[in-house]
């Protein structure tokens, strides 16, 4: 027996080695160019081209989904951060010497770029609010999309990590504010005003929808809505959150893995923060699991840069969520079958297909459809979101862990477009 597992594992491992997309149910090291041993703290897209920017080695580029890099021409310097619009990308600097901090851009995908200010100034995070470019160094500046000179608003007095913004509202957070962690403007920068988050170090910000904010902090990850006038805990307070994003009602969170009770990658949550699941897998460098400092989701993949352990990896956005493709075969139509096991205690799936065509024949553009799962209870309360994102044709399985919840009648509901179908599934406990 041992002489047909030996050589069957040796042919598995050369299949995931040299094909890459084989082994898309884990972080895979995307390398190729960048090396393994660069810090990585910023990812950003724009159009077909992805772009890292790295600490001491400036920016890389790849228009393969990060299967190769290049570096671009803006190739010496500490890139901390990425805003991109239109044909524009801007790159934040810091830590550089002779005034070549400040802010940078690029019209042609890096083959060249141009210094546009703030070359004394430590820049931590950019955002492109409508026309205008904000950047956060010593205080919040801003200038137009467009060219022109920099402005310091009146929030000016604090180093600041992140900036986001909802609509009219601006976010802005501090790692040093030893009173007030998150500030708030809705006047275009005019005047700034306290959230009600105090004392947190504020590393990185996310907008959840429409609706509400997501902060990563030195104690976990919080969520206040636009008003600014509660922030409630979500989790991981037992660490250091390096970087938070969000897709559709998916949170995604890193970690330091601060001792003694802190575990360091990635971390998901899909329900606002009530539960998190540990998506490290194959992210690893030989047996660390790297800091990782920035994500980007892009082209149905996800993209981590880490802190020199690998520099940046790789993994398929349906994957990392918990939607697992277990078909090569396209659907004709649209379904939901029926959940198994059911009844069921306390872990179910439920299988679904995407078509190419859709149920009247009309051709879909692949990838552009929202499919959108959802549980309620007996009275027909929405209790979860198992499935909120764009999916490209095929059939699909998703677990619906319903641990936290009691025995019962439960039903699930599929929508994509016009189709809708609803089935029904027992838990008992």
């Amino acid at each position: 027996m041992n002489k047909l597992i030996y050589p069957l594992t040796f042919i598995l491992f050369l299949h995931c080695t040299f094909k890459i997309e084989n082994c898309s149910a884990q972080w895979v090291q995307m390398s190729n160019g960048i090396g393994t041993d660069k810090i990585v703290h910023a990812l950003t897209s724009n159009g077909s081209y992805i772009f890292a920017g790295a600490e001491g080695s400036g920016v890389y580029v790849s228009s393969n989904n990060g299967t190769s890099w290049s570096q671009t021409s803006l190739d010496s310097l500490n890139v901390s951060c990425f805003a991109v619009s239109g044909n524009k990308v801007f790159a934040g600097v810091n830590g550089s010497p002779n005034a070549s901090n400040g802010v940078y851009v690029t019209t042609n995908n890096g083959t060249s770029w141009t210094h546009i200010g703030l070359g004394t100034q430590d820049i931590y995070c950019l955002n492109v609010f409508g026309d205008v470019l904000l950047a956060g160094g010593y205080g919040v500046y801003l200038t137009l999309v467009a060219g022109g000179n920099w402005t310091l608003t009146s929030y000016n007095d604090q180093v600041i990590s992140s900036i986001e913004t909802i609509g009219s509202t601006i976010f802005a957070g501090t790692p040093n504010n030893p009173s007030c962690s998150v500030h708030r403007s809705t006047n275009n920068c005019i005047t700034w005003s306290e959230t009600a988050l105090y004392d947190k170090e504020v590393s990185s910000l996310a907008a959840l929808g429409n609706t509400n904010f997501v902060a990563g902090s030195s104690r976990g990850v919080y969520i206040s809505p636009v008003s600014g006038s509660l922030w409630t805990s979500a989790g991981l307070s037992n660490d250091t959150i390096t970087t938070v994003i969000t897709m559709g009602s998916n949170i995604f969170a890193c970690t330091l893995g601060n001792f003694p009770k802190g575990s360091p990658g990635v971390f998901l949550s899909s329900n606002n923060g009530s539960s998190w699941r540990n998506r490290n897998q194959g992210l690893s460098f030989y047996t660390l699991v790297p800091e990782v400092l920035t994500l980007l989701i892009v082209n149905n993949y996800i993209f981590a840069g880490t802190m020199s352990y690998g520099s940046v990896y790789r993994r398929s956005y349906s994957d990392i969520i918990g939607i697992q493709n277990i078909s090569t075969e396209i659907p004709s139509a649209y379904s939901l079958s029926q959940n198994y096991p059911n009844p069921f205690n306390p872990k179910t799936k439920i299988k679904f297909d995407v078509p190419v065509d859709d149920p009247e024949g009309t051709p879909r553009i692949r990838g552009n459809d929202r499919v959108v799962l959802k549980v309620y209870d007996e009275l027909g309360k929405e209790i979860e979101t198992i499935v909120n994102e764009k999916l490209n044709a095929g059939t699909y399985e998703v677990t619906f862990d319903a641990s936290k919840y009691p025995s019962g009648v439960y039903f699930y509901r599929m929508q994509v477009g016009e189709y809708n179908d609803t089935k029904k599934m027992i838990l008992l406990k």
